[in-house]
């Protein structure tokens, strides 16, 4: 069919009876809007035409290769129905398809952002614990480290005790040893000290205070009674 402009559309009118009749009113092969490009296309559009013949028609006998130019036709070319151009299949499918695919795709997106979100957010957590275990790691170290110090300095004054106290025990021993001599020298002099000498001694001396004291007596008392004599009238 050609307009009034000179462009042409090229259909394929389905074969019909008056009990059998296609979904389709017509398939749009083509629009050219140079006639002369037609000459190119005739073989192709014969072809076609073939195959949707007797695919249609109530005694074709279509082969494999008419029922792939049917199903081409079906898919990839405008059919019309109810005298309304409708989308290619190819085209509709390819969009549900892609819308699909959009979906799916975005929905793997944000699952994949929320996945890398939560994954970050448990490296932060975990950088957190770790930092945190670190932290605690190097007090306890230190604590240690404090302790070591305290026990070797409790061991150096533990060490300067028992020192002091093998000092002390060596001077008592010392003095031991000293009173031990002391003792023997005592015990060696007093073997050479003749006691009965020593007694005679000690009793003449005795007898000589004795002596003296009766002799200071004895003028006491004379000098009293002179002094008595001679103060009588």
């Amino acid at each position: 069919m050609q307009t009034d402009s000179g462009q042409v559309y090229c259909y394929l009118n389905p074969a019909t009876s008056e009990n059998q009749k296609p979904t389709e009113d017509a398939i749009l092969l083509c629009h050219v809007k140079e006639p002369s490009k037609l000459i190119n296309k005739v073989k192709g559009h014969w072809g076609l035409f073939i195959a949707y013949m007797e695919c249609t028609c109530i005694d074709g006998e279509p082969n494999w290769s008419h029922k792939l130019k049917y199903w081409y036709l079906m898919n990839f070319k405008g059919v019309i129905i109810d005298n309304k151009l409708r989308p290619k299949k190819c085209v509709t499918v390819t969009q549900e398809i892609a819308k699909y695919v959009i979906t799916i795709g975005l929905s793997g997106f944000l699952l994949l952002i929320f996945s890398m979100v939560q994954n970050r957010s448990e490296e932060l957590d975990s950088e957190a614990k770790f930092e945190t275990l670190y932290n605690k790691i190097e007090l306890i170290e230190q604590n240690t480290l404090s302790t070591k110090i305290s026990l070797e300095q409790s061991s150096l004054n533990i060490k300067l005790l028992i020192k002091s106290f093998n000092s002390v025990e060596q001077r008592i021993t010392d003095v031991n040893v000293a009173n031990m001599k002391m003792d023997k020298t005592l015990e060696d002099n007093l073997k050479y000290i003749d006691f009965n000498r020593l007694l005679k001694t000690i009793d003449s001396s005795t007898t000589a205070i004795n002596n003296n004291l009766i002799n200071i007596s004895n003028d006491l008392k004379e000098n009293i009674t002179n002094n008595t004599s001679n103060n009588t009238p």
